[in-house]
């Protein structure tokens, strides 16, 4: 359930719920749907990590159009904890290398 009592976001309902299944298998770490009916794209998250991921809406790079193929992580709480990722976007395989690598020692 996201934080308004949907199962998956309201941009991307299905792309959000297939990222989420990949990136969990893919990193072992659980993951739910964290997205606001006004964000820009939705993201998914992990409290007890204070991590979010905002996944891409689209195929294609229009930040003018509010369309994103890559993925961003911040704080889940809002704040600036993880400032190193701050303005940086992630391939698929660059935010698995990212999160295994700095949160190798989070256990399920």
């Amino acid at each position: 359930m996201n934080r308004y009592g949907n199962k998956c976001g309201v941009h991307t309902p299905q792309m959000t719920e297939s990222n989420k299944d990949k990136l969990e298998s893919a990193t072992r770490i659980q993951f739910e749907d964290t997205s606001w009916h006004n964000d820009q794209c939705d993201s998914i998250g992990n409290e007890s990590l204070n991590i979010q991921i905002h996944l891409p809406n689209s195929e294609e790079e229009n930040i003018d159009r509010e369309e994103y193929n890559t993925y961003c992580i911040s704080s889940y709480d809002g704040e600036d904890a993880h400032m190193q990722h701050r303005d940086r976007m992630y391939s698929f395989e660059e935010l698995v290398l990212e999160i295994t690598t700095s949160y190798k020692t989070y256990k399920l």
